[in-house]
């Protein structure tokens, strides 16, 4: 039982950081997350049957796991993908690119928090700084799996312009934008409304 108490309080931290950058303080999901902690790798693949390089996945409502350093981050990762689902209303291929990039930023935010050093190759980074994905491709590009997380410059610059957007932009801002995504406004017409004065959309983003 202490086991499974400090695995809900890990939960809820990573829950309340993820209200705290996104604002959506008003949003109510249809009912609790449900948490499934396994003792340890092995356990965890053999009852999920999860690919080797997997640290956690989300099937429905629920958030399977396994005790470990990384559990927070792989906790803010899928709780991550389960608010965005939900309050989206449903999946949004459309907006894949903002939720992967939110939820590998709040993975970083709690490794960070826990003293992990993010998985970030310097090569990486630097391969993306000298050539970033246009923004037209990166709303359109769909990783294979979650494996490319660790390795993809997709989502090393999805990640990136979340950050930006948040730490940029603002918080207020960034709660806005998603209530306008959520409304089904157009991308360029979202930025607008709730970075007024700022950017006029995408592709101001992109050269900011």
């Amino acid at each position: 039982s202490e086991r499974a108490q400090r695995a809900l309080e890990l939960a809820e931290a990573r829950y309340n950081r993820i209200m705290l950058d996104t604002g959506l303080y008003s949003f109510m999901p249809r009912g609790l997350y449900q948490l499934v902690i396994y003792a340890n790798r092995d356990e965890y693949l053999k009852k999920t049957r999860q690919p080797p390089w997997s640290g956690g996945v989300t099937v429905g409502n629920a958030v399977y796991g396994y005790e470990d350093a990384g559990l927070g981050p792989i906790l803010a990762h899928e709780l991550t993908h389960l608010v965005f689902h939900e309050y989206m209303g449903g999946p949004r291929p459309d907006l894949r690119w903002l939720n992967e990039g939110l939820a590998v930023y709040e993975e970083r935010v709690s490794a960070s928090e826990n003293g992990l050093a993010p998985a970030i190759d310097p090569g990486l980074r630097r391969q993306l700084m000298d050539n970033p994905i246009p923004f037209d491709r990166m709303a359109d590009l769909v990783p294979a799996t979650e494996r490319d997380r660790m390795v993809s410059l997709w989502y090393l610059q999805a990640a990136d312009v979340a950050r930006f957007l948040l730490e940029r932009g603002g918080r207020n801002g960034f709660n806005q934008f998603l209530i306008a995504l959520r409304d089904r406004r157009p991308m360029d017409e979202a930025l607008r409304g709730a970075y007024p004065g700022v950017w006029g959309g995408l592709a101001e983003v992109e050269a900011a």
